[in-house]
Formats: C-alpha cells, structure tokens, sequence
C-alpha cells in the first residue's frame, strides 16, 4: 500500500542476507531489531490515524488466534527470539534454562527452514548444518 502513484520496492535476497549474517554474526539482531522498531512506528502512526474509527478484531470467524498461526508467521518466530535472548540476559540465574529452550527453539526454526526449502542443494546445506548444530556427537 502506497500513498502515491509511484512506489520504490527493494527485495533482499534470502541467501544475500544469510551469506551476510554469517560473515557478521552481530549482524541479525540489529537488522531484526531495526525492521521491528520501523514496523512499531509505522504501526503507531497507522493506529493513530484511524483511532477515531476503532473496531476490534478477532481471528478468522471470530476465533481467537491459534499458536500455529502465530508459529506459521516468521515475523512473531523472530520477535520471540529475541524475547528470549533478552530473558535470559535479565535473568542471570536462569540462564541455562533459557539456553536450553533456545537451543531447542533454533533448532525447530531451522527445520521449519529446511522443510520449506524448494531448492535441493540449499535443502541440502540446511540439512547439513543441523546435523553439524544439533546432531553431531560435538554438538
């Protein structure tokens, strides 16, 4: 959606971005974290202009929203991430709780990664880098 007849539209390669992040691993929560913040102010100036015409919305058929539907969307798997990352760091004494669950969660994310992959060969470089991540005997 634009505001005008002219829109500028800038497409980042999902194999650009992974090449990136791991030549720089600080990389990705920065990035996350900047495209959350943008969609936070875009959102507040969005929920300001139509404040006066407020309705509510509920899930599809006026069901509430099912955790698979938020699991489905790789935005909310991101911001829970992060969540996480930033529990942990606030709560020194559980840390290893919370590297326990994030390890688990990394390596689910993964695996959604890889089974929706519809390039063989980078089917078989995720497949690769999980069983060196998660399954090797050095894991």
């Amino acid at each position: 959606v634009t505001d005008s007849d002219e829109a500028i539209v800038m497409i980042l390669e999902a194999s650009y971005l992974d090449k990136l992040f791991e030549q720089h691993p600080h990389l990705p929560g920065r990035f996350f974290a900047f495209l959350a913040s943008y969609q936070a102010r875009r959102l507040k100036q969005v929920t300001e202009m139509v404040a006066s015409a407020a309705v509510e919305v509920q899930g599809l058929g006026g069901d509430k929203v099912k955790i698979a539907d938020v699991f489905a969307n790789p935005a909310y798997m991101g911001i829970f991430r992060k969540f996480m990352f930033k529990a942990a760091e606030e709560n020194p004494e559980e840390q290893h709780q919370y590297a326990m669950s994030l390890a688990l969660f990394e390596f689910w994310m993964d695996v959604q990664d890889y089974k929706s992959e519809p390039e063989l060969g980078e089917m078989r470089r995720l497949g690769s880098r999980i069983g060196e991540t998660f399954l090797a005997p050095a894991a």
